[in-house]
C-alpha cells in the first residue's frame, strides 16, 4: 500500500488530539482517579479531533470554515469564562481575552477568504478546528457529562456528514443560507 497524505493527516491529527486531550484531562483530574481521567482524556481527544474535522468539512465555500470556527471559538470562550466564574471575579475578562486570541487570527484571513483570493485549506481548517476544540474541551472538562455530550454531538455531526451534504442542507434552509452568504460577495 501507498502512504497517502490522508493517512498522514489522520494519524497526525489523532496524535495531536490525543496529546491535547491528555493535557486537558490531566489539568482537571490531576491524574488521581484513573477512570475519570481516562474518560475525560477520551472525550477531550474526540472533541479536539472531531472539531478539527468539522471545520475542515465546512471549508467548501468562502467563509464557511471561518464562520464554523468562530462559532466554536465563541462557545469555547463563554464556557471557559463560565468554568472560571466560581474561582475568580476576572472570569469575564479571561473569557474576552480568550475570544480575542481565538477570533483574531480568523479576522486576519477573513477578507481574502471572503473575496475568494484564498482559503484555509486542509492545514488551516484542521488546525483552526483543533484549536477551537481544545478550548472547547478545556471549558467543559470540569463538567464531565457536558464534555461527553459535546463529544457525542461532534461525533454525530461527523457521522451525519458521511450521509448528508451540509451544503445541500444550507442551500435548502433560508436562515442557514443567509448566514452562509453573510459577508460574501453576491453571486
Amino acid at each position: 500500500g501507498q502512504l497517502t497524505t490522508g493517512v498522514l493527516k489522520l494519524f497526525g491529527i489523532g496524535v495531536l488530539a490525543a496529546g491535547a486531550g491528555l493535557w486537558v484531562a490531566g489539568t482537571e483530574s490531576g491524574f488521581v482517579d484513573p477512570v475519570a481521567f481516562g474518560i475525560s482524556w477520551f472525550a477531550a481527544t474526540v472533541v479536539v479531533g472531531g472539531s478539527a474535522n468539522l471545520v475542515n468539512l465546512a471549508d467548501l465555500r468562502p467563509l464557511r470554515a471561518l464562520k464554523t470556527y468562530v462559532l466554536l471559538a465563541i462557545i469555547a470562550a463563554a464556557l471557559g469564562a463560565a468554568s472560571l466564574a466560581a474561582y475568580t471575579d476576572r472570569a469575564a475578562a479571561v473569557g474576552l481575552g480568550t475570544l480575542v486570541l481565538l477570533v483574531g487570527p480568523a479576522l486576519a484571513v477573513w477578507g481574502p477568504d471572503a473575496a475568494e483570493r484564498g482559503m484555509l485549506g486542509d492545514a488551516g481548517a484542521n488546525a483552526a478546528g483543533a484549536l477551537a476544540g481544545f478550548w472547547l474541551a478545556r471549558g467543559l472538562v470540569s463538567v464531565p457529562v457536558a464534555l461527553g455530550v459535546a463529544a457525542a454531538i461532534i461525533v454525530a455531526l461527523n457521522l451525519i456528514s458521511e450521509r448528508v451534504s451540509f451544503s445541500e442542507v444550507i442551500e435548502r434552509n433560508r436562515v442557514l443560507k443567509w448566514l452562509d452568504m453573510l459577508g460574501r460577495p453576491k453571486e
